[in-house]
């Protein structure tokens, strides 16, 4: 396996956020060493965009995004 991709926007349409924190936390204890890329497409601006990527590192621990 190259990498996990979990699509945010389909969590967040289904108010799942805490299943895709817990699929996260289940990603990092059975496959610590595949990298985890959020599909976390989201433009705005800077202020903005910064409280996307702590969302994605910090809340969810992704990789990538």
């Amino acid at each position: 396996m190259c990498a996990f991709k979990p699509q945010i926007a389909y969590f967040a349409a289904h108010r799942a956020e805490d299943q895709l924190e817990r699929l996260m936390a289940y990603l990092r204890r059975t496959a610590p060493d595949v990298p985890v890329i959020l599909d976390a497409k989201r433009g705005d601006i800077g202020s903005t965009a910064e409280q996307y990527a702590r969302e994605a590192f910090e809340r969810y621990q992704a990789d990538a995004v």
